[in-house]
Formats: structure tokens, C-alpha cells, sequence
């Protein structure tokens, strides 16, 4: 079968596979009691180089190296804060110790859909409650950079899926852990952080 057929396939297989998949098990992946994430990965990862600043392009999704489960595809920092940890595809309890960790049913930067990536609180994302609105957050990927900017946080029930839109027609981010930050033992809230795209280039699942 050509490259372009298995592409193709690839890309339908991931976007209509997604509403299938049971909507992210109550945000509740991340093993959430706050010495969960207390072992930090001190294994090698892979580092992304040679990615140009974000620009406004379409670029397409034949020319994309999809990330398989358990795959560092990315980077996420946000400025001003300390938040900087790769970005693991897949949530285990296993990847949450390497990094940041997405959730498999929403879609990936630049596919026009809503992005959903968690961390621990007592580690990679142990700063995300200095988070405030406006910051800018970058995700860098092998493909392209993106640009998102914090428009709005929120404290929600892990099981409220009002918290999130996976059907979203639009571009957004949603960044979350456990909260309270400074309580130990099991935490019974969620901390999200929204952002909307700013920048980075969008993919052509046609081509």
C-alpha cells in the first residue's frame, strides 16, 4: 500500500476512533494521591531540535511522524512560571513519572480540536498554580512550535465532564493536576488551566 494510503488511514483511524473512546475516565488517570508523583524520571528522553518559531502555515499530515502510546512527542513550558517537562502521548501512571502526560482521546497540537495534558502536582507540574491569565504557553513538537495563551482556570470535581469539550471544532489547551496544591493524601478536586491557540501550524488531514 503507497504512504500516502497508510497516512490517510492513520489520520481517519485517529479521529474517528476518538469518540470511542470512554471520555477521560473522570480526569481521574493521574493516580491522584500527592505522593504519587513524587519518583521523578531520571531516564533519558528525547530532546526536539532544530524546530523554527511558530508561523502560520498548513502543513500536511503525510509529513507528520505520529507519536505511538508511551512516545516523548513533545515539550511544554509556560512563561513565567516553572513549567517546563516533556510531553508524554498516553497517561499511565508509569509516563506521569517521566513528564506530562496527554490523554490519547483528545487530538494533538494542530489538528483543531481540544488538547488535554495532566501532570503531577508534586512535580512537573508543581508550578502550574502560578499559572495566571494572559501567560503565554509554547508546545513544541517534531513538527511545528504552537502557541497558546492561559484565558481562564478553574477548580473542578474530577468527574464533571462540563469541565471539558472534546467535540470542540476550535483549537484549545486544557493543562491539569490535583488540587489543593499544598494538601497531601488524596486530592478530590482538579486544577485546569484553559488556553486558546495563538500560533503554530495547522494540519491537512486531506494531505
Amino acid at each position: 500500500m503507497p504512504l500516502i494510503f497508510s497516512v490517510i488511514a492513520y489520520v481517519l483511524v485517529y479521529f474517528f476512533a476518538q469518540p470511542l473512546i470512554s471520555p477521560l475516565l473522570a480526569v481521574t488517570n493521574l493516580a491522584f494521591s500527592s505522593n504519587a508523583g513524587r519518583e521523578v524520571y531520571s531516564g533519558k528522553v528525547f530532546e526536539l531540535v532544530d524546530i523554527k518559531e511558530p508561523v502560520d502555515e498548513t502543513i500536511p499530515a503525510s509529513s507528520i511522524s505520529f507519536p505511538k502510546y508511551g512516545d516523548q512527542y513533545a515539550r511544554v513550558c509556560i512563561e513565567g512560571t516553572k513549567v517546563d517537562t516533556p510531553v508524554f502521548f498516553g497517561d499511565s501512571k508509569e509516563l506521569l513519572k517521566k513528564g506530562a502526560a496527554q490523554y490519547i482521546g483528545s487530538k494533538l497540537p494542530g489538528f483543531g480540536g481540544t488538547i488535554i495534558i495532566g501532570a503531577h502536582k508534586t512535580t512537573h507540574f508543581k508550578d502550574l498554580e502560578s499559572v495566571k491569565i494572559g501567560d503565554a504557553v509554547t508546545i513544541v513538537t517534531s513538527y511545528g512550535v504552537y502557541k497558546y495563551t492561559v484565558n481562564d482556570l478553574k477548580v473542578v470535581d474530577p468527574k464533571d465532564t462540563t469541565a471539558y469539550d472534546l467535540g470542540a471544532d476550535h483549537e484549545n489547551l486544557i493543562l491539569y493536576t490535583c488540587y489543593p496544591f499544598n494538601m497531601m493524601g488524596f486530592s478530590k478536586k482538579r486544577y485546569f488551566v484553559y488556553a486558546e491557540y495563538t500560533s503554530g501550524p495547522v494540519v491537512d488531514v486531506s494531505k
